[in-house]
C-alpha cells in the first residue's frame, strides 16, 4: 500500500484506550468524535508522522476504504487533519 502527496493511511486500533508517545492515556469514550489508528503508509511529502506511529484524527475528515485481500479497513487522512 502506498500513499501519495501529503496523505497518511492508517488502520484502526482495537483498544479501549490509547497511550500517546508522551505517556498520556486517552480513553476511547472520552473522544467519541476522534479516531485512533496506527499509520501504515505515508506520502513522500509527509513530515510529521511515520509508519508505526499512533495517531488521533477527527472521524469525519477521512476517506475510508477496505482492502479485500487483507480483510481490513483503512482510512486516508491529509497530514493537516491529524491531531
Amino acid at each position: 500500500m502506498r500513499a501519495v502527496g501529503r496523505k497518511v493511511i492508517a488502520k484502526a486500533l482495537d483498544r479501549d484506550a490509547v497511550e500517546t508517545a508522551s505517556g498520556l492515556i486517552l480513553p476511547q469514550i472520552a473522544t467519541k468524535d476522534d479516531w485512533f489508528g496506527e499509520v501504515v503508509a505515508v506520502g513522500p511529502e509527509v513530515k510529521s508522522v511515520k509508519p508505526g506511529d499512533i495517531i488521533v484524527a477527527p472521524v469525519y475528515t477521512a476517506v475510508e476504504f477496505a482492502s479485500f485481500d487483507r480483510g481490513e479497513t483503512y482510512r486516508a487522512y491529509h497530514e493537516d487533519n491529524i491531531l
